[in-house]
């Protein structure tokens, strides 16, 4: 019994030391493995120290390289805006040399102008016209009562077929009319974006029959008025003067005016002069013959008058005044833009009508826009129209010419000069012909109050 305590005791004892040496075995790799992720720690610490070091050292020189990068672009900044500068001071002071000489040859346009002998010879034959027309008007509007104000009936007939910006695209609007637009189409522009020039206010009212009365005035006191339906057609414009004296431009709906205005039978018209006095270019015609076509009269008798609507739509009747091709002007394809070398080109033409509204302030101009046959149909017509107005400005901004007296009105590809599909500088033009023989400027069915306002009131049967 005494051996087998003794041998209990031995192996308690035994198991005891394995049991110690296990666990001095498990601390010693608990230490270990602990020095291992400590001396892992700190190694990656120091990689890391090293990286944000590197990271450090390369971000001072790419600090560095961006401000060096900045100031250079700084410095073409500074260079190209002061040579900006020194161009626009350049252009400036070339355009002011350009507007003094522009003026000079204008004054002296206009000295040989006014020594024309054949002034009064056509002042008399003007009057003598004038009272042909007023004499038929007159019997016309005997013929007519007063009638109510309303819309033009072709706009009813009429289908739109694009718009674009200010501009419409109408299909069918004059199908009715003899000698009209062969095409069909009609471009139709809101110019009130032209009036813009030198005007102190512009304001539109609303009048009592759906109509709109657009009022631009000017510094002196003057004002342009255009009365239009409720489609947005004008009806007529006028200027009124401070002292309320009224001069018409035009009237589309006079006392003689009916919804079929514009179906007009007209046969083709007897030119009796020489085709350089019918057809004028510039580029090889004396200012004389330039004003000599401004000024002209009809190349065949006529004893009555037409509205403006009537007149944009029938080649015929148009065909009875000269014309100016501007053949000075190079339009590029599919381009409106007149270049600033060529504005000088206008002048000869510009000192002519200049001449001829201080001769008679109501002279009125129409601008055709032609395009060549290339290109969509629509497209064209647009462009033209585009042609016109940019001459039109140009006489406006340049030549001072008033923009109530220009009417413009783009034809597309409807009348080559040259009988040709193809791309053609010479179809790429702008015509200007003298209408101011064939408007009508009947105003007697008008009341006006005392400040020169037309009056819309259901009790004068208006």
């Amino acid at each position: 019994a005494k051996e087998g305590k003794k041998q209990q005791r031995q192996k308690a004892r035994q198991q005891e030391r394995r049991e110690a040496e296990e666990r001095q075995r498990q601390q010693r790799q608990k230490a270990k493995q602990q020095e291992r992720r400590e001396a892992e720690e700190r190694k990656r610490q120091q990689r890391q120290k090293a990286e944000d070091r590197q990271q450090r050292q390369d971000g001072r020189g790419q600090t560095a390289q961006d401000l060096k990068r900045l100031k250079r672009q700084e410095r073409r900044i500074l260079r190209a805006h002061k040579e900006r500068r020194r161009t626009q001071r350049r252009l400036a002071a070339r355009d002011k040399r350009e507007l003094e000489r522009l003026k000079k040859r204008r004054r002296a346009l206009r000295r040989e102008l006014n020594q024309d002998q054949s002034r009064a010879e056509r002042r008399v034959r003007r009057q003598r016209r004038l009272d042909r027309q007023r004499a038929w008007e007159r019997r016309q509007a005997h013929r007519e009562e007063r009638r109510l104000r309303r819309d033009f009936s072709f706009n009813r007939r009429a289908r739109v077929v694009r718009r674009r910006n200010e501009r419409i695209i109408y299909a069918g609007l004059a199908v009715a009319a003899i000698g009209a637009l062969t095409g069909g189409l009609f471009v139709y522009y809101d110019d009130d974006v032209r009036f813009g020039w030198r005007a102190r206010d512009v304001y539109v009212e609303s009048l009592p029959n759906g109509w709109t009365r657009t009022v631009v005035l000017r510094p002196n006191g003057v004002r342009i008025i255009t009365i239009r339906d409720s489609a947005g057609f004008i009806v007529r414009r006028y200027r009124v003067y401070p002292d309320r004296q009224i001069m018409f431009f035009y009237n589309n709906q006079p006392g003689w005016w009916r919804d079929d205005d514009l179906y007009i039978e007209i046969e083709p018209v007897s030119v009796g002069i020489p085709e350089d006095r019918y057809i004028v270019e510039p580029s090889h015609a004396p200012v004389e013959a330039i004003y000599a076509a401004v000024t002209a009269a009809p190349v065949d008798e006529l004893d009555r008058t037409y509205t403006l609507n009537q007149i944009l739509v029938n080649a015929r009747l148009r065909a009875y005044m000269p014309r100016v091709d501007l053949d000075t002007i190079t339009f590029a394809s599919g381009s409106a833009e007149i270049p600033l070398d060529q504005i000088a080109k206008l002048e000869a033409i510009g000192a002519a009508i200049e001449q001829a509204i201080k001769d008679n302030a109501d002279e009125v101009f129409l601008l055709e826009g032609h395009t060549d046959a290339t290109g969509p149909e629509i497209a064209n017509l647009v462009l033209s129209d585009r042609r016109a107005a940019a001459v039109s400005n140009v006489l406006t901004e340049y030549f001072e010419i008033p923009p109530e007296n220009l009417v413009t009105q783009g034809y597309g590809e409807q009348f080559l000069k040259i009988n040709t599909t193809g791309p053609e500088q010479r179809n790429r033009r702008v015509a200007i012909r003298r209408i101011t023989p064939l408007l009508s400027r009947e105003s007697d069915q008008i009341t006006f109050d005392s400040q020169g306002n037309e009056v819309f009131d259901d009790e004068l049967g208006q």
